[in-house]
């Protein structure tokens, strides 16, 4: 598999920094060259219900699925995670054609939750995921998101050698 973030990503709305934390669509990239690591949070009155992130796809394969890390995780306290809202569904539309939801589990996951795309093999351009439904922090209710990644099947599986 490839797993990357070779995307642009907008947002429907975007929470307004707080001190040094910004919320912006970008985090949803995880850069480890960031000092502060913020999620991405939507930037509404409520819980977020119907806001979305769309992603222009620069690397155009198919989908196998999409890797997707709810809520807002700092790797140091679980307090954040526990404080904010997690999405617990998620519609997806590829390409504009192609819809349907994940129902994802409000469960903090060592590794990114996998949505694996069924029943659509054309290359990805576009997707749209729209927030349906929250797990609800205990304090904020920002929905938040952490990181996004693409996983596309490679053609054929790569040749490994051995190092000089």
């Amino acid at each position: 598999f490839l797993d990357h973030t070779d995307y642009d990503a907008t947002a429907s709305s975007t929470l307004a920094p707080q001190g040094e934390h910004t919320y912006n669509v970008v985090n949803i990239k995880e850069d480890p060259q960031r000092e502060v690591k913020s999620p991405w949070a939507e930037g509404v009155e409520g819980d977020g219900i119907g806001e979305s992130i769309t992603l222009e796809v620069k690397r155009l394969l198919p989908l196998y699925g999409i890797l997707i890390r709810p809520g807002y995780y700092d790797y140091d306290e679980k307090d954040p995670w526990l404080k904010n809202n997690r999405i617990a569904a998620l519609e997806i539309t590829l390409n504009d054609e192609h819809t349907f939801t994940e129902q994802i589990p409000d469960e903090r996951l060592e590794n990114p939750y996998l949505v694996r795309v069924r029943n659509y093999t054309k290359p990805v351009k576009k997707v749209k995921m729209v927030i349906k439904a929250v797990h609800r922090g205990t304090q904020d209710h920002d929905t938040c998101i952490s990181l996004v990644q693409l996983r596309a099947a490679l053609a054929q599986k790569p040749e490994i050698r051995p190092a000089r």
